[in-house]
């Protein structure tokens, strides 16, 4: 039995650490415990336990920041899988502790991309100096840059000053504008990373963004309410069970207010596009549907052109 009991010891040893029981260590809010999960190698073919890595992984999300400091620790881990992780569960959790350490990391080549991915989703005003450095990257320039200010100006939005720059509508120039976004930052706003349909400030001329000057921002736009206008309704097959077939168009309230105060300098009720016709017939398996005209982003930008594009008079 000792022989036995030693034999298993040493299996235990090759493949790396016996089975974790994330449900106990959740319970013992063993943060240490989780992050070693991260790298939990079975030692076999499969190579790793996707279930006990992505139980620790949300585990670790939830307990939030509570984790942070160990999460930094962790970024210079032996093992690869743990430093991955830990660099994304920082983005996740999106606390600013977290943006100097992976600073440093992005002058690891093997990890610059993963590091820079999560400053840029942290959005955070403390990494504008090294995000610059690769403002080349779409995920920078169109993702991180923009991140930071919309977090700039979210006071702004509800109607709080932050430190900008005063908005003058009679003098001739660009006056910088940030949309306050509608979905989270999940990744590069070019590519389609994002559950979002539109991340509105990507449309924007590239000469309206402050980008990596969010004090230099003047105007905010941030949205009311939505309404539907249905243009159409129309009834298929049977009366006793029919489908209903609608067109209608997006009716959105939209306020422009000036960053440095936060108050409304203007508003508008934008209408979205004209949806497609309906069809003559539908099949059988159809259920009710709806065609939706959207207000699209050249309708947001010809709006805002009078107010960010002052010309000389």
């Amino acid at each position: 039995m000792a022989l036995l009991g030693l034999l298993l010891s040493f299996v235990i040893m090759l493949s790396g650490c016996a089975r974790p029981s994330v449900e106990k260590l959740i319970m013992d809010k063993d943060i240490s415990g989780l992050i070693d999960a991260l790298g939990y190698d079975k030692g076999d073919a499969e190579s790793y336990d996707n279930d006990i890595r992505k139980d620790a992984y949300d585990a670790l999300i939830d307990v939030g920041e509570e984790a942070v400091p160990l999460l930094i620790k962790a970024i210079k881990n032996k093992n690869e899988m743990i430093i991955s992780s830990a660099i994304e569960i920082l983005a996740d959790i999106k606390d600013e502790r977290a943006v100097e350490p992976l600073i440093d990391v992005l002058d690891d080549e093997a990890l610059e991309m993963k590091a820079l991915f999560a400053l840029c989703k942290i959005g955070s005003i403390k990494s504008i100096d090294a995000l610059m450095e690769y403002s080349d990257q779409d995920i920078v320039k169109k993702g991180g840059l923009i991140e930071i200010n919309i977090n700039y100006c979210k006071p702004a939005a509800e109607g709080y000053e932050v430190e900008a720059t005063p908005y003058q509508s009679a003098e001739p120039g660009i006056h910088p504008v940030v949309i306050m976004d509608d979905g989270e930052f999940l990744g590069s706003r070019m590519g389609r990373f994002n559950n979002d349909p539109y991340n509105w400030n990507e449309y924007l001329p590239i000469e309206w963004q402050a980008l990596g000057e969010p004090g230099s921002i003047q105007l905010v736009l941030t949205w009311g309410e939505i309404e539907k206008i249905i243009l159409d309704e129309v009834y298929y097959g049977p009366a006793t069970d029919p489908i209903i077939g609608k067109r209608s168009q997006e009716k959105r309230l939209v306020y422009l207010r000036e960053a440095v105060t936060g108050r409304v300098v203007t508003s508008a009720t934008l209408i979205g596009e004209q949806p497609d016709r309906l069809p003559d017939m539908v099949w059988d398996d159809w259920e009710d549907f709806e065609y939706l005209g959207k207000v699209t982003p050249k309708e947001v930008i010809d709006w805002l052109e009078e107010y960010v594009v002052i010309s000389e008079k």
